[in-house]
């Protein structure tokens, strides 16, 4: 790397390099299919306008294979011009830790909820009860237990 290039930002070492080679932001963007809008955002350093940089990273990477630029200088001028990359990652995989240990409680409590109602619906030592539905036919369809049980005043089981 040259004096001078130590001091250029990504958007100043991508416009020199560009030109030095005679390439045009319609040549990268009909090659690579990378906007020319968002070329021209790189080069103006609009890092404000640009897509996330793990998308600028993979832009530079195409463009770097395509037209054969030293795809480890424009990345390194990409860590200086937008900075380290936030390490918030951790703190976001805890935050969803956290969240899927209440759904798993939730699910958990559900499904005894439900296994005991359906232990419950199916125990026939409810003694002074009968079912509405027992040996009725609805509809042409003969249903012969349910858990929707009435007390019948005198009725012994």
């Amino acid at each position: 790397m040259e004096e001078e290039e130590k001091d250029l930002s990504l958007g100043e070492y991508f416009k020199m390099e560009r030109e030095k080679r005679g390439i045009t932001l319609k040549e990268i963007e009909e090659k690579t299919k990378i906007s020319a809008q968002i070329l021209k955002f790189l080069e103006d350093d609009r890092i404000d306008l640009l897509p996330p940089r793990t998308f600028i990273r993979g832009f530079l990477q195409v463009i770097a294979k395509e037209f054969n630029m030293d795809e480890m200088t424009l990345l390194h001028y990409l860590e200086k011009t937008m900075g380290e990359p936030e390490q918030s990652l951790p703190n976001t995989v805890k935050a969803r830790k956290k969240g899927l240990w209440w759904k798993v409680i939730i699910l958990v409590v559900i499904i005894f909820f439900l296994a005991f109602l359906l232990k419950f619906c199916d125990s026939r030592d409810i003694k002074g009860h009968a079912s509405i539905y027992d040996n009725a036919t609805v509809q042409g369809i003969t249903v012969t237990h349910s858990c929707a049980s009435i007390p019948i005043p005198g009725m012994k089981v």
